[in-house]
């Protein structure tokens, strides 16, 4: 009995041994492909968003985490400190800019700016400028928007002039502005009694007809089934000024977005402005370009007031636009 176990425990021995090539290479196999964070580098698993100045300096805003679990997965605002932990994972950044233009970048050093109000700290790239920007000019023009990855980038270009589309359009906002300044003003002529102008603006209608509008109407063109959104801004510069100041014309700015939606098209986040000449009172998005992530569309924009400009990131959703990230 002794010497059957001893034969039996040989052959199990055997087989034993034969499996273990097997099983190492299986286990190996499985290292490799596992979709855990222990079987990926950083680079893998994120995404990096940043925005373009005109000098070829990136500024980082936030990064994605793609992950099979929804608590893990979505965006991060990223501070210097976080950039530095990562920095030597990201190979190149991949740029559209607001024109259309593509190009892929390979980064470079971090550096700081102790004195510009604007912009703390950025990344600097091989892009070469397309325009001269003086060193002492803030803030330094944004040109587009550059990630990490070769995910979808959508820039928002100009509607042709003349097309069928944006003559109705320009035709339907253009209306659309006429009352909303027309009521905008009449609330704030109420305690200006007996002036012919508001905020550098003519108060009677037909003398503002006659100022100039300038309307801008650029498409981005999402892939996929979803809305392709339209941003617009209209603006009309009342020149010259009032009598007592004709260097300071009256502006009046409509911004916001159209969506087509069951069949027609949908103002959506519209808003107007009743400035001087400085401008003062604006506030909104400046839109850059979409990043689409996981068939979802994101904005990268400008989240901007009178005294601020802050890279940000939205999620267009049914309503509006939504801030998911602002950087740091």
């Amino acid at each position: 009995m002794s010497r059957s176990i001893g034969q039996h425990a040989k052959r199990v021995g055997e087989r034993a041994s034969q499996a273990l090539p097997a099983l190492a290479a299986l286990t190996a196999l499985a290292v490799l492909t596992a979709p855990s964070a222990a079987g990926q580098t950083v680079a893998e698993e994120l995404l990096y968003v940043g925005i373009m100045r005109a000098d070829g300096i990136v500024l980082p805003i936030a990064d994605y985490r793609f992950s099979p679990f929804e608590e893990e997965r979505g965006w991060r605002p990223l501070s210097q400190s976080d950039w530095m932990d990562v920095i030597y994972d990201v190979k190149a950044w991949h740029l559209v800019t607001r024109d259309g233009e593509r190009a892929s970048l390979v980064p470079g050093s971090v550096v700081t700016f102790p004195y510009d109000p604007y912009d703390s700290w950025g990344q600097l790239t091989d892009y070469a400028p397309r325009e001269l920007v003086p060193p002492n000019y803030y803030p330094k023009r944004r040109i587009g928007v550059a990630v990490t990855r070769p995910v979808p980038l959508v820039p928002l270009l100009e509607l042709e002039e003349g097309s069928p589309l944006r003559i109705e359009l320009a035709q339907r906002l253009t209306e659309e502005f006429r009352v909303r300044e027309t009521a905008a003003l009449s609330e704030i002529a109420t305690t200006q009694e007996g002036s012919q102008y508001t905020l550098g603006h003519p108060v009677d209608p037909e003398a503002r007809r006659g100022a100039s509008l300038e309307v801008k109407l650029r498409l981005a063109d999402l892939p996929g089934d979803g809305p392709r959104p339209i941003r617009f801004e209209l603006r009309a510069l009342y020149e010259p000024g009032p009598p007592n100041d004709p260097m300071c014309p009256g502006q009046t700015w409509m911004w916001g977005w159209l969506i087509e939606r069951d069949g027609g098209w949908q103002l959506l986040e519209a808003d107007l402005a009743v400035t001087e000449c400085e401008g003062k009172g604006l506030v909104g998005i400046e839109p850059l370009a979409f990043v689409v992530i996981e068939e979802r569309p994101y904005l990268i924009g400008l989240r901007w007031a009178w005294e601020s400009s802050d890279p940000a990131i939205f999620e267009l959703g049914e309503t509006g636009f939504e801030e998911v990230a602002i950087r740091k």
